[in-house]
């Protein structure tokens, strides 16, 4: 008999039940917080939560990095563990994405121009400067940004977002 705590996720069987969350999700979010966790250090302090929010476009301010440290940093540790960050996702796991399969498929192939069956960097930047037209060149990601967005996704390393890595960046 093995219980999830057995696997690699470090999780108590009660700290399991307390989030409230199956096999499926826990898995899930150990993939995202893998992505948050750049130094691989098991946590995600500070500066990695600014690299993966800037690398999605978002740029907080200290303040608001300090806010949302503190709002996930349960033991006071100055970063977020995988257990607290579990805690953290579990509502919005509950709920659910707004946006259906047929949807993100056709998001995905507007993308996809030249029908590969993988988002380029090239049709990932022409698709945010066409999305982004109308906001103050401060506003948009720089290439550097672009490209820390684009590892993020392409969890294999091929070099292209396959429709996997894209649903799931987005659920």
């Amino acid at each position: 008999w093995v219980t999830m705590s057995d696997k690699e996720f470090g999780l108590t069987d009660a700290e399991i039940a307390e989030t409230k969350l199956d096999l499926e999700q826990i898995q899930e979010l150990k993939e995202v917080f893998d992505m948050f966790d750049t130094d691989g250090g098991g946590s995600i302090d500070k500066d990695e939560l600014q690299t993966v929010l800037v690398a999605m476009g978002v740029r907080p301010s200290e303040e608001e990095l300090d806010r949302m440290l503190k709002q996930a940093d349960a033991d006071n540790s100055g970063t977020i563990e995988f257990v607290e960050f579990c805690k953290l996702m579990a509502p919005k796991l509950a709920q659910g994405c707004d946006v259906d399969e047929a949807t993100l498929k056709e998001i995905y192939a507007t993308i996809d121009t030249d029908n590969s069956a993988g988002i380029s960097f090239e049709e990932l930047s022409q698709a945010l400067e066409t999305i982004c037209a109308d906001l103050k060149e401060e506003e948009r990601l720089t290439a550097p940004e672009l490209q820390k967005l684009m590892n993020l996704a392409d969890k294999d390393g091929d070099g292209v977002i396959s429709y996997k890595e894209f649903s799931f960046m987005l659920s």
